[in-house]
């Protein structure tokens, strides 16, 4: 069984940061509930954080070098979650139907609906960083962590032989990702496909292309 440590150190260890910084932030990622991150002013965080001006610039370079860290937790959330999600499945399966039955699972979970506006944030996260090489480099470690943690488990499934071992254990993680987030061209339109019907391809594409049916459990 593997517990994959290496690849849980990022999640277990906790940044220490100044308190003065997590009420400014905090104050943020309330805002962002229920307006864009656009529509928010430093006079809104500063009024709801309690914290002064001199302060807000004293820890971060500028308003938008706030924003930023905002966006940067509600990133790296969702990859701490995504990443003991994916540990946990591949820790658990003794055998190759396991793996296809986890894998199912955490389709139906990251596909779902409900979380449709994560999956837009993470593609607005995205957007930001073009041209924004400050927050592209803060927002690139975050996204390794994950794209490293599917292409482990990949790469752990190739050597027990679940895995096609020809295919490129990083070409699937990306690929896992691009699925994922593509399911927001479907949500965006007016008339959008069962959900299950896209489920049932993924699973289908998942068993055709990556899955080694040759080699026994």
């Amino acid at each position: 069984e593997r517990d994959y440590p290496h690849l849980m150190s990022p999640v277990a260890r906790p940044r220490r940061v100044h308190p003065t910084k997590v009420r400014l932030i905090e104050a943020v990622l309330q805002m962002r509930k229920t307006q864009p991150y656009e529509a928010i002013t430093v006079e809104n965080v500063l009024e709801l954080s309690g914290v002064s001006r001199g302060s807000l610039y004293h820890h971060f370079n500028d308003f938008y070098d706030l924003i930023e860290a905002a966006e940067l937790v509600r990133f790296t959330k969702y990859v701490d979650v995504s990443m003991q999600r994916i540990i946990d499945m591949a820790s658990g399966a003794k055998t190759r139907e396991d793996l296809v039955s986890g894998i199912q699972q955490i389709t139906r979970e990251t596909q779902s609906p409900a979380m449709a506006q994560v999956r837009m944030d993470r593609i607005a996260a995205l957007a930001r960083a073009q041209g924004n090489p400050r927050f592209q480099k803060a927002l690139a470690t975050e996204q390794e962590r994950l794209t490293e943690a599917l292409a482990e488990v990949v790469a752990d499934a190739q050597v027990k032989g679940w895995f096609d071992r020809a295919i490129d254990p990083r070409a699937v993680a990306v690929f896992i990702q691009a699925y994922t987030l593509g399911r927001v061209i479907d949500e965006i339109s007016h008339a959008e496909m069962d959900p299950e019907a896209w489920n049932a391809l993924i699973d289908r594409v998942i068993e055709l292309a990556f899955v080694n049916p040759n080699l026994p459990q």
